[in-house]
């Protein structure tokens, strides 16, 4: 299992995962022991949420795991090609492709995106080439990923004054801020934990 952070296999493993589990950090160990790399496992344990019915604290999914494995079946099976060739009105489409991705694609798939012809003869969809990441794109490589993207948000000159840099420390909870939002002091007390 496990191995290139392949979402099939991940999904798979979080399905064997007996809950609750007892911290994040046990979560993130398991996964990474099971070949997810670092970036992967802590990402997937910030989807863990108290359990209402476990009374010492347990950790459970905070999402239908079961549906995701839906969905993503669901994805595996679609056949986007003809969206390619016609594009709703006013609708432009881009591709990322990760570097690093098990599941990137090249040679015909690429060069058949980069040369669609719509029925307006217009020429293909842009591919943008997303350094240093795998599959993740959003936990591998969350800068170049924004830069990739921030051309589609539109003409707003303070874009960047905008995100939340990355590789800014984090910042720790005041619990007097904290105690206006219950709902937010509990999800953010099991985080510390």
């Amino acid at each position: 299992m496990g191995g290139a952070d392949r979402p099939a296999d991940l999904i798979s493993t979080l399905q064997n995962i007996s809950l609750p589990v007892s911290s994040r950090n046990w979560l993130t160990s398991k996964l990474e022991a099971a070949g997810f790399s670092r970036q992967v496992a802590i990402w997937a344990a910030t989807n863990l949420a108290p359990l209402p019915s476990s009374g010492d604290g347990g950790l459970g999914w905070g999402f239908d795991l079961s549906g995701i494995a839906q969905m993503f079946r669901s994805y595996e099976g679609a056949d986007l090609w003809p969206l390619l060739a016609s594009p709703a009105d006013g609708v432009q489409l881009s591709f990322v492709k990760a570097e690093r991705s098990t599941f990137r694609w090249g040679g015909k798939d690429e060069e058949r995106i980069r040369q669609v012809r719509g029925p307006d003869e217009q020429l293909g969809h842009p591919v943008h080439l997303l350094q240093g990441a795998g599959h993740w794109v959003h936990t591998d490589n969350p800068d170049g990923l924004f830069d990739i993207l921030a051309p589609s948000f539109g003409s707003t000159p303070d874009l960047r004054m905008q995100r939340s840099p990355s590789r800014a420390p984090p910042v720790e909870p005041v619990a007097s801020n904290i105690r206006a939002f219950p709902a937010t002091a509990r999800q953010l007390q099991a985080m510390l934990e």
